[in-house]
């Protein structure tokens, strides 16, 4: 009988931590929050001096400076996305010109890519989850 009992607790004690360290990686890696990725990629033709993103609805109104972006680089924006909502992507090229920026619509699960031009950002909804 004791040791039917001991062999219970173990057994217990074994899923427990199983099930601890999978929340934990589950947090870790993000698996279950409502994330959107917008991939940007410079195409004008010179650095840029500012990469900005905005993410805005009822709820919830964020802006994130990425790190300026060489010729052919890219960036990855990966917003934790509230609902659905709108978001903005304006950028700055190295000799002070602002590119006419990017708007659209965005809900979890969706991966955009946004392509900064000489004049204009341009976007598209690759894929969504």
């Amino acid at each position: 009988m004791k040791r039917s009992i001991q062999f219970v607790l173990a057994a217990f004690l074994l899923l427990a931590v199983g099930f601890a360290a999978g929340a934990a990686t589950a947090g870790v890696k993000q698996w279950f929050l409502p994330l959107a990725t917008i991939n940007i990629e410079n195409q004008s033709g010179q650095a840029l001096r500012y990469l900005e993103v905005r993410f805005k609805n009822s709820v919830s109104d964020a802006t994130w400076q990425l790190k300026p972006l060489a010729i052919g680089e890219r960036a990855v924006a990966r917003i934790h996305i509230p609902g659905e909502g709108g978001y903005t992507v304006r950028a700055v090229l190295a000799d002070g010109a602002v590119v006419k920026e990017s708007q659209g619509y965005v809900h979890a699960g969706y991966q955009i890519n946004e392509v900064v031009g000489k004049e204009e950002i341009r976007g598209d909804v690759v894929r969504l989850y």
